[in-house]
């Protein structure tokens, strides 16, 4: 494990299936994989943490795939979810976060550091005993 990418997270594709008895309407998902990668909160702004129950938690999360001969071969899309696994003292541990963009780092392709950059949000509660 690299210095300073000491989180492990999984990363979940969700997708709504076509053929339930609903019409579509029931998620259903899938595990990607395990990366390693780092993740980094956002300071929430002060008119929304006085605003409403609904904090937006924003992070920035630098990730690492394996050490792939073809980094295409990992998708990683927006609007799939990203879960903490360790370390189980993150404050975050547990939690999903939904990926809301995704930036390559600007390297030689033939460099083998795979490293991405992903913007990611989640949603809490901030006025209530209960966390989602």
């Amino acid at each position: 494990m690299p210095g300073g990418m000491n989180v492990l997270f999984r990363v979940h594709r969700l997708t709504q299936s076509a053929d339930d008895d609903i019409g579509g309407a029931i998620y259903t998902g899938s595990a990607v994989g395990d990366f390693y990668g780092r993740f980094n909160e956002e300071k929430p702004s002060k008119l929304l943490l006085e605003q409403g129950v609904e904090v937006v938690r924003l992070g920035t999360v630098l990730l690492r795939y394996h050490k792939a001969a073809d980094p295409n071969a990992l998708t990683i899309e927006e609007r799939d979810q990203l879960e903490i696994l360790r370390p189980i003292q993150h404050p975050f541990y547990g939690k999903r976060f939904h990926i809301l963009s995704i930036q390559h780092m600007p390297t030689h392709p033939n460099q083998r550091r795979n490293l991405i950059r992903l913007t990611v949000r989640r949603a809490d509660w901030s006025r209530t005993e209960e966390k989602v």
